[in-house]
């Protein structure tokens, strides 16, 4: 009877130790360096907003039109990682000494 009363003891004090430790990671932030304040919280929320292109927090603007953000990186990014692509058909061996290395420039270059 004892050990089921102190059982439930320690699980409400570490559901309470769970909220109050969600609640600091919510509401506080960490002084990095002399005036300088960080919150992982913060940064992830902002994070996702940026990802999810709501950058003000609501959809609608005060004239109950639809708040448009255009992602101006991702497209660009996409369209220089297809632009870099190259075929190693173009690439041509040259060598400092083109006698000595006459024979295995020669191989490298007919494949």
């Amino acid at each position: 009877m004892l050990d089921n009363k102190s059982n439930k003891k320690e699980q409400a004090s570490l559901f309470t130790r769970m909220e109050t430790e969600i609640q600091n990671y919510r509401t506080n932030s960490v002084e990095v360096s002399e005036g300088v304040h960080f919150s992982q919280y913060k940064t992830i929320k902002r994070i996702y907003l940026f990802r999810n292109r709501d950058l003000s927090g609501s959809k609608i603007n005060e004239d109950l039109s639809y708040n448009y953000y255009y992602d101006m990186i991702s497209p660009r990014s996409e369209a220089e990682i297809k632009n870099l692509r190259f075929d190693t058909k173009h690439i041509l061996m040259f060598s400092n000494n083109p006698i000595g290395d006459f024979a295995a420039v020669f191989v490298t270059n007919a494949m």
